[in-house]
């Protein structure tokens, strides 16, 4: 991967719209498709205006090109560039709001008793299994039963196939046995 450009102080002006917005949506952990998807262009066209910008910066990959992004945006706004890493939670749509949590205020302290918080415990709502989803549990017994079948299926074709074997190296002694005292005679 070639170096920047040593005399241009800045490269990250260099990029352009549409290699910001790209970089922007890497920094977020989307793939290229789905980067596609949202700038309503070809995950080729991200591929390259991904590795252009990847060019322009001197990095060799696409996280290290869209953190440099991320360090100069937070540097203009006047911000303390983030370092970590983003965490990508669960869809809302999977996980579902959280509720707020509620406090109990503290009991009053009695001697010898401990004082503090306590959490009350909120009940939440599961939903209900989708009928044409296939169930998730393991019926053990009904593992252990097939297995079983299995084996027996595999001993009793060992049986035929060797009975075949068998039977057809016998038939050719025979028929050898046969052409040896037809030619004797």
């Amino acid at each position: 991967m070639p170096d920047p450009d040593p005399l241009d102080p800045d490269p990250v002006a260099r990029l352009t719209p549409g290699e910001r917005d790209c970089l922007r949506l890497v920094l977020d952990h989307k793939p290229s498709k789905e980067i596609a998807i949202r700038l309503g262009i070809g995950p080729d066209a991200v591929d390259k205006r991904i590795k252009q910008a990847m060019r322009k910066l001197g990095v060799s990959t696409r996280v290290a090109a869209a953190r440099l992004l991320a360090d100069a945006d937070a540097d203009a706004a006047g911000e303390a560039p983030d370092r970590y890493q983003r965490l990508v939670y669960q869809s809302a749509a999977l996980a579902g709001e959280p509720e707020p949590r509620a406090w109990i205020d503290p009991q009053p302290a009695t001697e010898g008793a401990a004082t503090g918080f306590r959490e009350e415990r909120m009940a939440f709502d599961v939903p209900e299994a989708d009928p044409a989803l296939p169930a998730v549990g393991i019926d053990e017994d009904a593992i252990d039963g097939r297995r079983i079948l299995r084996v027996l299926a595999a001993i009793i074709g060992i049986a035929i196939l060797a009975a075949l074997v068998a039977g057809g190296l016998l038939s050719a002694i025979l028929a050898g046995q046969q052409a040896l005292e037809a030619a004797l005679t």
